[in-house]
């Protein structure tokens, strides 16, 4: 991996050419630097797109929505969209770079001016701190409720432990039953490893200003779905636009702002994604429904015959 904040142009060139080899791929930093919180559907599927047009062939793509040097994900895009955008980036080809705390939807900590360690903020103005300093998106990760939130047992860690963290940490969304950010994480790695979202072919779509959708298809297995509204209020949409999704589709993951759930089902038709609720369904392939249909007759001809 390598790592440059530059154009699009010349990260490209860190994938080498047809004479000199390069790195697997250069770090995506354009979901950081080219997005905001109010960024419209449009506008999000378009820095997606211009990786994969610029991108040479025969490479692999990377999506990287936070690092040490930006605010965390769940100040700058919101935490109600952590889930979201966990999984957009899951459900892309290629690789979903994950900067820790992501995962539990943490959020920038809380560092004083003589907390500070960053030498570029420190080296300046104490009045320019708050906006120079990347210390806030570099405070330690939140473990467990115990004393520097189980990140160290000294009395003292390198930069303060947000205060967040007896409410928002590992051992709290590690608990059986509890709808987390940790949870909807671990799931999504889980789908990830479907044949389907590790070669299948993609597909993007503006349903709605603030409302995105992608599907994910590969032949002869399940065509999945990823529909997202970012937006403040509740849209009704229609996957109509998928032609590989017809009637109703199953959803197997939801963020934890969704009142749906696993195994629920939904029309095609018409959708309504509540404000910053993400979910990724499946519909059947057709193999395997004809499979189904096979199996049903079989079983059906044998006990004829046994009676």
């Amino acid at each position: 991996m390598t790592e440059a904040y530059s154009n699009i142009s010349v990260d490209m060139l860190h994938y080498g050419n047809g004479t000199v080899e390069g790195a697997h791929f250069p770090f995506n930093f354009f979901i950081i630097t080219d997005t905001e919180y109010n960024s419209t559907a449009n506008e999000i599927i378009s820095v997606i797109k211009k990786w994969f047009q610029h991108m040479p062939s025969g490479h692999v793509s990377n999506w990287v929505l936070g690092n040490h040097d930006r605010d965390r994900v769940a100040t700058r895009l919101g935490v109600e969209n952590v889930d979201g955008y966990n999984m957009m980036v899951a459900f892309l080809p290629g690789t979903a770079v994950t900067y820790n705390g992501e995962e539990i939807g943490m959020e920038n900590g809380e560092v004083t001016w003589e907390e500070g360690q960053d030498p570029g903020a420190c080296n300046g103005l104490e009045s320019d701190f708050k906006t120079v300093s990347r210390d806030f998106e570099r405070t330690p990760f939140h473990w467990d409720s115990s004393v520097n939130a189980g990140f160290s047992t000294g009395n003292k860690t390198w930069l303060p432990v947000s205060s967040k963290y007896k409410t928002n940490n590992l051992e709290l969304q590690s608990k059986d039953g509890v709808k987390s950010h940790f949870h909807v994480y671990q799931d999504l790695m889980k789908l990830r490893k479907e044949d389907t979202l590790i070669y299948g072919n993609l597909n993007v779509e503006v349903l709605a200003t603030y409302v995105l959708a992608f599907t994910r298809e590969l032949d002869g297995n399940d065509t999945y779905v990823f529909i997202f509204n970012k937006g403040n209020y509740s849209t009704s949409v229609s996957l109509s636009s998928f032609k590989s999704l017809s009637g109703n589709v199953t959803v197997v993951l939801s963020s934890t702002n969704s009142s749906r759930n696993k195994g629920d089902t939904l029309s095609t038709a018409s959708i309504i994604m509540d404000a910053h609720e993400a979910i990724i369904a499946k519909s059947r392939s057709n193999v395997s429904v004809c499979w189904n249909i096979y199996t049903i007759l079989l079983i059906m001809v044998l006990l004829f015959r046994i009676s």
